[in-house]
């Protein structure tokens, strides 16, 4: 007898096994089916709230802005990335838009916007073109030397022209043709600081991998030749050589000046004699 009342359970441990029973067939299931009825209304909610945002009248598009365009034509740009006036300014997918526009040649960079509730706002960065480079046909490159696009008659562009580049050369070693480029194109900027050739147009540069860079000055087409050491260090001394020509009544057909690194002389052939002359500039300092 005795021990049968050893297994007794007291009255305080048999109510906690009920209230945990209780706990366990009723208030979870009624906690898990309060949280799905809580879920399903947010989610029943949100779902009206996007169907709204994006059907509702009130946020159709009545106005796009496009900034940055100045190569570009707005109704092309338009267009291209799928944006018009009366569709939703919440169902524009923009990420689709912008990988769109770059799809046009001129087109660098592109960002397009929402403004709640009925503007979008495309944002343009073009090409800024700053050479042309012959590879069988004209290229277009801009300041970092990229080639960009195919130059057409509709682009009006008058810019130096880069030479020495091989098609087939670029397209198995484009990063060396690039390096190319921008050499040419720092030579560029560099005549472009000496206001002494402020009176020539640079027509061409040809680049050469063995002999270096060379220029044709306009007006006269004069063939000038910089070598390949610091050519951009030799322009003073052809502004000088220039200055002296004109000084003489000289009239160029070619200027070399690729005798090595410190030479202060050159080799000119002038118009109307039928050898060359030899001429020593003035160090520049």
């Amino acid at each position: 007898m005795g021990k049968r009342n050893r297994k007794l359970r007291a009255p305080e441990e048999r109510r906690a096994g009920r209230a945990r029973l209780v706990s366990l067939l009723v208030w979870w299931p009624l906690k898990a089916l309060l949280l799905a009825a809580v879920g399903g209304g947010l989610g029943i909610g949100a779902y009206a709230v996007t169907h709204y945002l994006r059907t509702s009248p009130a946020l159709s598009v009545r106005c796009i802005e496009v900034h940055g365009a100045t190569r570009t034509h707005r109704e092309e740009l338009l267009r291209l990335a799928d944006l018009r006036e009366g569709s939703n300014v919440f169902a524009v997918d923009l990420a689709s838009a912008e990988e769109r526009l770059l799809r046009h040649p001129w087109v660098r960079r592109a960002v397009v916007r929402r403004v709640v509730p009925d503007r979008l706002v495309v944002e343009i960065e073009e090409h800024q073109p700053a050479a042309l480079v012959a590879l069988e046909d004209l290229y277009v490159a801009d300041s970092e030397g990229r080639l960009f696009k195919r130059l057409q008659p509709a682009d009006g562009l008058d810019l130096p022209v880069l030479t020495g580049f091989d098609r087939d050369t670029f397209r198995r070693e484009p990063e060396r043709v690039a390096q190319g480029v921008r050499a040419c194109l720092g030579l560029l900027r560099a005549i472009e600081a000496n206001t002494c050739l402020a009176e020539r147009r640079v027509a061409e540069v040809h680049h050469d991998e063995l002999t270096g860079l060379g220029l044709t000055l306009d007006p006269g087409a004069v063939s000038v030749r910089l070598g390949r050491e610091a050519p951009a260090a030799r322009l003073p001394w052809l502004c000088q050589l220039l200055d002296e020509l004109a000084e003489r009544r000289l009239v160029a057909h070619s200027i070399l000046l690729d005798h090595g690194a410190t030479a202060r002389w050159a080799t000119v052939r002038v118009e109307g004699l039928r050898a060359d002359e030899t001429l020593e500039p003035k160090n520049p300092g």
